[in-house]
C-alpha cells in the first residue's frame, strides 16, 4: 500500500512544496511530504509561492525547507523526484528508495524545470506543469493500492 509519499526537487522551495499541496489534496489517505537534496534550509518560504497556494486554496501545514534524509527515504512507500538526475543521486545517496523513486512528470515529458530565481509567470507556469501530473499519479497510486474506479 502507498501511503507515505515524499516528493523532491533541488531546494525544497518550489517545485516538490507544489506537488506535496496538490498531491496531498488530491490524496487525503496518504501522508505526503517534501524535502530537498540541498534543502535551502532556513529561507523562507518566497512570498510569490504563498500568494499562489492560497490563491489556488491550498496550505501546507510547514513552509520551512526540509533536507531528505536516510529515515526519510526509508520511510517513504514512494518517492517523486522533478528530474532524472535527482532520481539518480536519491537512489545512491539512499538505498531504501531504489524501485520505489520515480520521475514526477514523466508523464509530461520528464523533468520539471526548476523555477527558483524566474519570475512570477514562470513559476506559475511549473505550478501548471505539476499539477497536470496530479491526476495521473492519483490513478496510479490507486491502482497499486488495489482501489478501482467504478463508472
Amino acid at each position: 500500500m502507498i501511503r507515505n509519499i515524499l516528493v523532491v526537487c533541488t531546494g525544497n522551495l518550489y517545485r516538490s512544496p507544489i506537488a506535496e499541496a496538490l498531491l496531498q489534496d488530491a490524496l487525503p489517505d496518504c501522508e505526503v511530504r517534501s524535502a530537498g537534496l540541498h534543502a535551502a534550509v532556513g529561507v523562507l518560504a518566497p512570498t510569490v509561492l504563498r500568494e499562489l497556494f492560497m490563491a489556488h486554496g491550498l496550505s501546507r501545514p510547514h513552509w520551512a525547507p526540509w533536507q531528505i534524509g536516510s529515515a526519510d527515504a526509508t520511510r517513504a512507500d514512494l518517492l517523486l523526484v522533478m528530474e532524472a538526475a535527482q532520481k539518480r543521486e536519491v537512489e545512491r545517496r539512499f538505498p531504501a528508495a531504489s524501485g520505489k523513486t520515480f520521475l514526477y512528470g514523466a508523464s509530461a515529458g520528464g523533468d520539471i524545470d526548476d523555477p527558483h530565481g524566474g519570475n512570477a509567470e514562470v513559476i506559475q507556469r511549473c505550478f501548471e506543469q505539476i499539477r497536470s501530473c496530479v491526476p495521473g499519479w492519483v490513478q496510479r497510486i490507486a491502482a497499486l493500492n488495489g482501489v478501482h474506479e467504478h463508472d
